[in-house]
């Protein structure tokens, strides 16, 4: 790891691309969700696999990587709060 106070936030990145990937492609395919869902989930997927090529570049100043993961954290908290409004609403 690049730093071993990033080291936990670079690993969470990497979970986080591989959970919104599929989740997206299952969306996507089974139309479990609504269609623009998978999209943000892919957004989300791409911005956390940004951020964790900071493992490889590593940790400094002029690293870009690391702007991937704002975008990433509002991603997965949209695609979080559509997903429970969906399954709350086919549930109601």
């Amino acid at each position: 790891m690049a730093s071993a106070s990033a080291g936990p936030y670079l690993v969470a990145a990497m979970g986080f691309a591989a959970f919104l990937s599929a989740v997206g492609l299952s969306t996507l395919r089974s139309r479990s969700f609504p269609r623009w869902t998978g999209v943000v989930a892919f957004v989300g997927a791409v911005a956390f696999l940004i951020t964790s090529l900071t493992a490889v570049v590593g940790l400094g100043e002029d690293s870009v990587f690391g702007y991937g993961f704002l975008p990433g954290i509002l991603a997965l908290v949209i695609w979080s709060m559509a997903a429970s409004i969906a399954e709350f609403r086919r549930a109601a």
